[in-house]
């Protein structure tokens, strides 16, 4: 609901839906029908909702707005622990971008020659017949990723013809992204730092500077101060 009540209040310009699998617990997977009957925003696939599963969902998100989001001109695929400067945001897209869309557009957090985790203790552990190289691709942290349209028809082109990884992130904007030649815009002078969180409650916008995107990994009370301190 946080989300709901906050960033994701939907406005004439945007949609905002949520992805889901299929809860492993039978009450939660009743509860999510009935929400889903409620807010109608809810878009659900028939695999089990695990984070070995997160391509799936990552792919059905694709497959789900390019049927009926043809004529969006940008899609934010974000985590549900992060606020998005809905205000900022609007305005980086229109006037930073561009109002009739960019085109070959990945912009998020970059990451560039990241090791590829063996170690059994890893929750990211990967075997050598799962990816055989030490390194992936440079990628987008999958917290917050940013597609121009044009770019979602061709990921999910590519992406049902390629042999299955599960870490989405990597799979999608790093295997993928490269196989159809369209490069991640790093998006980081953007991003509210972890350090300006607090600094943003205290003082106001005016001293952390411009963003749209929070950082990863906040709780309810935090996204909910954050948004409350950003001006209407």
């Amino acid at each position: 609901m946080v989300i709901r009540n906050t960033w994701g209040r939907n406005h004439d310009s945007t949609k905002v839906v949520f992805l889901i699998g299929e809860p492993e617990n039978v009450t939660v997977s009743s509860q999510v029908k009935n929400e889903s009957m409620k807010y109608g925003d809810i878009v659900q696939g028939n695999f089990v909702d695990v984070y070995r599963n997160m391509t799936y969902k990552h792919v059905m998100g694709l497959k789900w707005v390019a049927h009926h989001c043809p004529k969006a001109k940008y899609v934010l695929k974000t985590d549900d622990d992060i606020v998005v400067n809905s205000r900022e945001m609007t305005h980086f897209l229109a006037r930073e971008l561009s109002p009739w869309g960019a085109r070959d557009l990945i912009a998020c957090q970059v990451l560039e020659n990241a090791r590829v985790q063996r170690s059994k203790k890893s929750k990211w552990k990967v075997t050598t017949e799962e990816y055989s190289l030490d390194y992936y691709p440079t990628y987008c942290a999958g917290w917050a990723i940013l597609y121009s349209q044009d770019v979602v028809p061709r990921l999910l082109k590519t992406a049902q013809s390629t042999p299955y990884f599960w870490i989405d992130d990597v799979h999608i904007t790093g295997v993928i992204a490269e196989k159809i030649g369209v490069a991640r815009t790093p998006l980081s002078s953007l991003i509210l730092t972890p350090s300006n969180v607090n600094r943003l409650k205290l003082f106001g916008p005016k001293y952390v500077g411009p963003f749209v995107l929070g950082p990863p990994d906040l709780t309810t009370d935090k996204i909910i101060d954050i948004w409350s301190s950003i001006p209407e």
